[in-house]
């Protein structure tokens, strides 16, 4: 179960990554851009509109989740709370750890929980996936110059975009 949610989980990251990020990587639904190093996440940025949008900076740096410094994979760990995070039992906050002792809350979208079958058959992995087709269409990076994963990405959905509606 936990690997077929890792998996899930790993293929958004993905196609977020490839929608055109120049410095550091989007950390998922979070809307952070930022570079993963050992036990902490270097801010780069933030996507405009997202969930950390105002909430974090270019040089902030995350050591934790909830009150908790990360320990070995700080990849995996983000990943775990961003699952938390969006249950309906969390309301979607997640809570990070700043160094100098500071605390941000960020507020991510409820998508529930995945179902024992996940990806297969989840509703929540369907959410996850329509959402990362939708921003792939949203950033306009369908045409020239887009990377061949961001396409494969796009196709592997399933989910049609409005050029193919036409």
């Amino acid at each position: 179960m936990m690997k077929r949610r890792y998996v899930a989980r790993i293929v958004v990251l993905v196609v977020l990554v490839c929608c055109g990020v120049t410095e550091g990587a989007m950390l998922g639904p979070t809307g952070i851009v930022g570079d993963i190093k050992g036990n902490q996440i270097n801010v780069t940025g933030t996507e405009k509109g997202s969930p950390a949008d105002g909430k974090l900076k270019k040089g902030d740096v995350i050591v934790g989740i909830g009150g908790t410094p990360f320990k070995g994979n700080t990849r995996q760990a983000l990943s775990s709370a961003i699952d938390e995070a969006e249950t309906e039992a969390a309301g979607g906050k997640m809570k990070l750890k700043l160094k100098g002792d500071r605390e941000v809350v960020i507020t991510l979208p409820v998508l529930g929980s995945y179902s024992r079958t996940a990806p297969y058959n989840c509703p929540k992995s369907k959410k996850i996936i329509t959402r990362a087709a939708d921003a792939l269409v949203k950033r306009g990076n369908i045409g020239g110059g887009v990377t061949s994963a961001t396409l494969l990405g796009l196709l592997a959905t399933g989910v049609r975009t409005p050029a193919q509606e036409d």
